[in-house]
């Protein structure tokens, strides 16, 4: 939403908009598009996250430009969620690792895309020995927060769901993408779930600063990961401003409480979202008002252009 405004003025002013390109990537596992072999399960089992990271950074390879200067003035941001989160940053250090990215400005004038990551309540950075049972309690209590306080928007979810994935399904047909639905298929993609599953409540994925620069973002009020020394910490440093000229940074937060090795403030910058476990303002009214302002305006604008 951010770049829409600019991309309407351009527009509007008859330039060519920066080009921006948004992929949503689904998990191999996914029940009715996933498609996975036995030999994928036995890996997801041996090493989920990496592998899972390894296959979305085969996919962002072939989206890259072939010409060196295009893949110079490329920049990517790595987005995940919850347990995705993880795989973001997994994802982006595999490209690091292989030279399809980086995160070292000096080297993009050798073809390199510059890459952020960005990680909302990365639950695999708990360092709690009871992180399973921490998960677990947490999405429960999320998911009761979230009936009660938004309970129109959880039945509308559930019950346009089935529809919303047929229409999906129906027009991604079209386009030649089948779903993978056959009795071993869903088998087998279930245990690969399982392993992902096992993977979140029992591997430590600590984040190395020396490798890899993340944006992190935590709700004050996310119990998958004991917020109450980082909630004291934000609400603290939020309240010391109150009546006063803010900064840039008044959300960023030192926090002591994610497994990061060797603590670089600078490298792990951490933002508190007043919030509990999922905190996405896609749903907003406020949102989706601006959505609409923004589609006006460039229907006006390509029609103008015409």
């Amino acid at each position: 939403m951010r770049y829409l405004p600019v991309a309407v003025e351009d527009l509007e002013a008859g330039r060519v908009p920066q080009d921006i390109e948004i992929y949503t990537l689904g998990s191999p596992t996914n029940k009715k598009w996933g498609q996975v072999t036995a030999g994928y399960v036995e890996k997801l089992k041996a090493d989920a996250y990496g592998t899972t990271s390894s296959t979305y950074a085969d996919f962002i390879q072939t989206q890259l430009s072939e010409t060196a200067d295009e893949r110079a003035n490329t920049a990517m941001i790595i987005f995940g969620q919850s347990q995705s989160s993880s795989m973001a940053a997994q994802t982006a250090l595999t490209l690091i690792d292989r030279g399809k990215a980086t995160q070292d400005s000096s080297k993009r004038s050798n073809g390199t895309p510059y890459v952020q990551v960005i990680m909302d309540a990365p639950v695999t950075l708990n360092p709690s020995r009871f992180r399973k049972e921490e998960i677990i309690i947490g999405f429960g209590l999320d998911g009761l927060f979230s009936s009660i306080t938004r309970p129109s928007h959880i039945l509308k979810g559930v019950l346009g769901e089935a529809g919303f994935l047929e229409k999906v399904a129906q027009i991604l047909e079209k386009r030649g993408i089948k779903t993978h639905e056959g009795d071993d298929e869903i088998q087998l993609k279930k245990e690969g779930r399982n392993a992902v599953m096992n993977a979140m409540f029992n591997k430590k994925m600590p984040i190395d600063p020396s490798r890899l620069k993340v944006n992190i973002r935590r709700g004050t009020y996310d119990v998958t990961n004991p917020p109450f020394r980082f909630a004291r910490r934000a609400f603290g440093k939020i309240d010391s401003y109150k009546d006063k000229p803010a900064p840039i940074g008044k959300f960023l937060v030192q926090d002591p409480q994610l497994d990061i090795i060797n603590t670089d403030v600078h490298k792990v910058r951490t933002s508190a979202v007043r919030g509990t476990h999922i905190f996405s303002v896609i749903f907003s009214k406020h949102e989706v008002k601006k959505w609409g302002v923004g589609v006006d305006r460039i229907q006006r604008a390509l029609g103008n252009a015409a």
